[in-house]
């Protein structure tokens, strides 16, 4: 992506800063509500980068930005679009691949029920979707063996 270089600087900073992550947080949900307001694509895409970036590089202060990402999440997973459910889905599973313990078990369970129907979209044309949607599903397989713990929906 054009702003890479932008991002790496960002999650530097708040890596440098950890006190500074729940303000860079509230910033990044509240725009991206914005953007997804205006159906920018292109700035959800950013957003959602930077969120990846911080999981990566910021991940021992994970407690300072996860629940503004679980919002954000949310966001994409209840758009009525479906490439943001695809952008949702993807950072998901990245979301999911970086837990170390059950802490936030229960904000990925939240969003069970939506993927499970996400996944469920028939059709040539949300191929693309279903992939993306399976992929946070194994995720999520991968979390309850991991961490030995069942969310509800999962059955269906």
């Amino acid at each position: 992506p054009p702003n890479e270089r932008k991002i790496m600087k960002l999650c530097e900073y708040a890596a440098k800063n950890p006190l500074r992550i729940p303000k860079i947080a509230k910033f990044l949900e509240q725009r991206s509500r914005k953007e997804l307001r205006a159906a920018h694509l292109n700035y959800v895409k950013i957003i959602t980068e930077a969120y990846s970036k911080l999981l990566f590089i910021c991940k021992e202060q994970m407690a300072y930005f996860a629940i503004s990402l679980v919002n954000v999440l949310t966001d994409l997973l209840e758009s009525k679009q479906e490439n943001i459910h695809i952008l949702g889905c993807q950072t998901l599973a990245r979301f999911i691949y970086s837990q170390v313990d059950n802490t936030y078990a229960r904000n990925i369970e939240s969003l069970v029920h939506k993927v499970c129907t996400l996944s469920r979209q028939q059709g040539v044309e949300h191929s693309l979707l279903r992939a993306a949607s399976l992929q946070c599903l194994s995720a999520m397989i991968w979390f309850m063996k991991e961490h030995s713990y069942i969310f509800a929906d999962f059955d269906e």
